[in-house]
C-alpha cells in the first residue's frame, strides 16, 4: 500500500503590485498508482486583486494541462 505522507512545498512572496503571494505546492498518495498535485494560493493585492486572481487562475489551469499534457506523452 502506498504511504499516504504528503509532500509540500510552500513560499512566500511579494512584488510591486502584490502584497501577499503564498503558494503551496502539494503532492500526496491517492493510491499505490496514483498521486495528488495541488495548488493553494493566498494572494492579496489591495484593488488589482480580482485582476491578479484571474492571471493567477489562468496560469495554474494552464500549467495543470501542461502537466497532464506531459504525463500522458511520457506514460505512453
Amino acid at each position: 500500500m502506498a504511504s499516504h505522507d504528503a509532500r509540500e512545498l510552500v513560499s512566500h512572496e511579494s512584488g510591486v503590485l502584490v502584497d501577499t503571494w503564498d503558494h503551496a505546492i502539494r503532492v500526496e498518495a491517492i493510491d499505490d498508482d496514483r498521486r495528488r498535485y495541488t495548488d493553494a494560493l493566498d494572494l492579496r493585492a489591495g484593488a488589482f486583486t480580482p485582476l491578479v486572481w484571474l492571471f493567477a487562475h489562468g496560469f495554474y489551469r494552464y500549467r495543470h494541462w501542461r502537466w497532464r499534457a506531459w504525463l500522458r506523452e511520457a506514460l505512453r
